[in-house]
């Protein structure tokens, strides 16, 4: 009866550890599917500091401007375009995850490049109708003020970097304002961050 008994024992025990074995694989699937999954049906924004709506926020701001404006978005780049007169070209972007940011960039023609007065007054512009979040007030006020600094080194590129002191106690990033001369067009960018 005794070797009976061990035999029966022994049954019992492997059964366990075989259910035991299956339950703990079980349970490792199971984790990687759940993982899988909730990688699946995260919104891609769950880690962000800042709302990840960029098509939103971007095509807020261009209605403000004009209610019936027509523009093409990219959602590569998250980026709307927009065509104006003459040839001319908007480029907008608004958001972010880690920094909420503000890009707008202007595209015209190549000689405006070499007509300071333009690139100011159309940075300006860009700033007050197309960045938020205090950056279009604050570039705005510097520009107006004179509060800047302007970089013309290169013959291809310009920048303006703003030098008011009330920037740097903040947690705004006012990017310089560039410049550029890209072929045919001169190429004009406002950009302001968040951290």
């Amino acid at each position: 009866m005794k070797p009976l008994f061990f035999l029966f024992v022994a049954v019992i025990i492997k059964g366990c550890s075989c259910n035991s074995s299956s339950q703990s694989h079980l349970a490792s699937q199971s984790k990687k599917i759940d993982t899988a999954s909730m990688g699946q049906n995260t919104d891609e924004g769950s880690d962000c500091v800042f709302d990840t709506s960029m098509f939103k926020f971007t095509t807020e701001k261009l209605r403000e401007f004009n209610k019936g404006i027509i523009y093409t978005w990219d959602n590569n780049k998250k980026e709307a375009t927009v065509k104006f007169p003459d040839d001319d070209t908007l480029k907008l972007s608004i958001g972010g995850c880690d920094h909420f940011g503000y890009t707008a960039t202007y595209l015209t023609a190549s000689s405006k490049f070499y007509d300071q007065v333009f690139l100011i007054d159309k940075a300006k512009w860009l700033a007050k109708n197309f960045l938020g979040g205090g950056f279009d007030k604050k570039f705005v006020y510097c520009i107006s003020s004179n509060l800047y600094n302007i970089d013309s080194s290169r013959y291809d590129s310009k920048s303006l970097t703003i030098i008011d002191k009330d920037t740097s106690i903040t947690n705004m990033i006012f990017e310089p304002i560039l410049f550029e001369l890209q072929g045919s067009r001169t190429k004009i960018s406002v950009v302001g961050y968040e951290n």
